[in-house]
Order: structure tokens, then sequence, then C-alpha cells
């Protein structure tokens, strides 16, 4: 649940916000806070990701989902586009299989 931010100034024209929030594991309630380019409401509610073994140990990657996703499929597209260019490649210049 959020609990409030404070906004950092922005010194290289991003504005960072540090979101205080409360949060509970397995029954038992942790506070802590997370640095995010959203500014979230008092008492909004919002998808934590906190380490297992250290529950203390929260991030934000609830936004960054998307774009991870992309870069990895664009890598793999290009990955994919290079290997049939060389297999064309070998095809017509009749080099052989593979």
């Amino acid at each position: 649940m959020g609990r409030g931010s404070e906004k950092n100034p922005p010194e290289s024209g991003w504005e960072i916000y540090r979101n205080y929030i409360k949060y509970t594991v397995d029954g038992q309630e942790y506070e802590g806070s997370i640095d995010s380019g959203d500014n979230m409401k008092i008492g909004s509610t919002v998808t934590v990701d906190y380490n297992p073994d250290d529950p203390t140990d929260v991030g934000a990657w609830t936004g960054l989902w998307l774009p991870i996703l992309l870069i990895s499929l664009g890598a793999a597209a290009i990955i994919a586009g290079c290997v049939s260019i060389v297999i064309v490649h070998k095809r017509v210049k009749g080099d052989g299989s593979f």
C-alpha cells in the first residue's frame, strides 16, 4: 500500500519519486521504499517484487517488464535475421550445406 512519496530533484531531467510503502508477506507486515518515475497516491495498491529469502529487499519491476520483453524479442529477431542471411548466402553461393 502506498504511504506517500518524496520528489527527488531532477538531476538529469528525469523526475524520480521515493515512494514509501507498507506490504505484507506471509502475514508479516513490512515497510520500505522504492524509487520510481511514478508518484503513488497514499492508500493506493501496487504490486511489489521482493526477495523471498529477505522480504525487506523490495523492488518495483512492474513498470519494466514491457521494455525488457520488447528488447529481448528485438534481440531474438535480429539474431534470427542474421542467421537467415548467412544460410541464404551460403545456399546462393553453393558452398554446401550446414
